[in-house]
């Protein structure tokens, strides 16, 4: 997989960085699903905020139903979710997840825009830039609720773009924005009035979509990411396997000025630091000198079944100089959305927060 290639059919996996093509795809084969991912870190870098809507949840409670109807009545398939969480002082101070009925969705197939209850996100213009509206409300625990009213205004974007919605089979990747300025507050509602909580947020953030036309364990069976935002760059890396490559394949998308590089790795290996969680070590070329990026796991703040986030500690030496700076780091076992009782338990937290 290169920035460009629209091909899928060697390796089920296509990158693009396309606002015009981050529109609903509505008429999708049965089993199709796709998902808009933000997240942020904030400046001190002790700070996380991760956000997904969901016009269909992955879990595998519903393959089964949906491949047995007829594509033509697929979008009334639709299961919409949206998950939240926000990480601080080392620890996660508030997660929900919920699943929506049809009814509550709406997206556009002609621009940026999502809503599922009443939360949402939407591109929009404004004289200081571009970038994501983005508002969450959704129940927490012990009848709390949560309000975030987030902006992801974007530094970096639209570097790989698409005329209009992108189409084919296989797991398409857009990496819409991968840096971004993030402001906003996030509150916390007491049962019946009873006080609220209120959490101003500033730091650097990251959006992306993913589609796909099937369910997602016929396209990738690991997904392994994470980026980094330093001083003048952003650097976003990830190792996958699917059906066209089970051997694996590593990549490092380079970010900055406008510009975006792809690099393949030339050396690739885990290791184990101190602290006891295991990382890697990437080694790659571009032409002119080798780059190594290093990615180690510090503290998870977000797990359920089949998915992993990390805080984590990633280091990029490029060039004689050596870049050190807090990301955000995910494991993805999609195998493990096959076994029906792990998808009732996650439906049994769909509905609660901490």
């Amino acid at each position: 997989m290169i920035v460009g290639q629209k091909d899928p059919s060697s390796e089920r996996l296509v990158f693009t960085s396309s606002v015009d093509g981050e529109v609903w795809h509505p008429e999708k084969s049965v089993g199709a699903y796709e998902w808009w991912y933000f997240d942020a870190l904030s400046d001190a870098g002790n700070e996380a905020v991760s956000i997904v809507f969901l016009d269909t949840r992955v879990e595998a409670d519903g393959a089964d139903e949906r491949l047995s109807i007829p594509p033509s009545n697929s979008v009334s398939l639709i299961r919409p979710a949206v998950s939240f969480t926000y990480f601080s002082g080392g620890k996660i101070v508030c997660q929900a997840k919920a699943d929506f009925p049809r009814k509550e969705f709406s997206a556009s197939d002609s621009s940026p825009r999502c809503s599922i209850g009443e939360s949402g996100f939407r591109f929009d213009s404004a004289i200081y830039g571009s970038g994501y509206l983005v508002s969450v409300a959704l129940p927490l625990s012990r009848g709390r609720r949560l309000r975030a009213d987030l902006e992801w205004l974007a530094i970096e974007s639209d570097l790989d773009p698409v005329p209009g919605p992108i189409r084919s089979e296989g797991h398409w990747w857009n990496m819409v924005a991968p840096r971004c300025d993030v402001s906003g507050k996030i509150t916390i509602e007491g049962p019946r009035d009873s006080g609220r909580e209120s959490h101003s947020f500033r730091g650097t953030g990251y959006h992306d979509q993913h589609l796909d036309e099937g369910w997602l364990t016929g396209s990738l069976s690991s997904w392994q990411w994470g980026r980094a935002h330093f001083a003048d760059s952003t650097a976003v890396f990830c190792r996958f396997s699917g059906p066209g490559c089970p051997e694996g394949r590593s990549m490092l998308l380079l970010t900055g000025d406008g510009t975006l590089r792809s690099l393949e790795p030339v050396e690739q290996g885990g290791s184990v630091p101190e602290n006891g969680k295991k990382g890697f070590d990437l080694v790659f070329t571009d032409g002119a000198e080798d780059l190594r990026l290093r990615a180690v796991p510090q503290q998870l703040i977000e797990s359920n079944f089949y998915r992993q986030r990390f805080l984590t500690a990633i280091t990029l030496n490029a060039h004689g100089h050596e870049h050190v700076a807090n990301g955000l780091s995910e494991i993805v076992a999609p195998p493990a959305l096959r076994y029906r009782m792990l998808s009732w338990l996650g439906r049994l937290r769909a509905t609660s927060g901490l």
